[in-house]
């Protein structure tokens, strides 16, 4: 199912996974959707060196 709402996503229960970790770019996490596995295709939440956490919302996989 093709999302199409950025409503729709927090609307769901959200799973936060840790995904990778390295020196320049923090710690950089994935979230999935827990209905039908959808994961979006780029990291969502990142931290930078500083400890900094921003959200990366840039759409949704076609």
């Amino acid at each position: 199912m093709k999302r199409t709402s950025f409503t729709l996503i927090c609307t769901l229960v959200l799973k936060v996974a840790l995904a990778q970790q390295s020196k320049s770019q923090g710690a950089n996490f994935v979230v999935n959707g827990n209905a039908d596995g959808w994961a979006q295709s780029a990291k969502a939440i990142a931290a930078d060196k500083s400890g900094n956490f921003i959200i990366v919302w840039g759409g949704y996989p076609s």
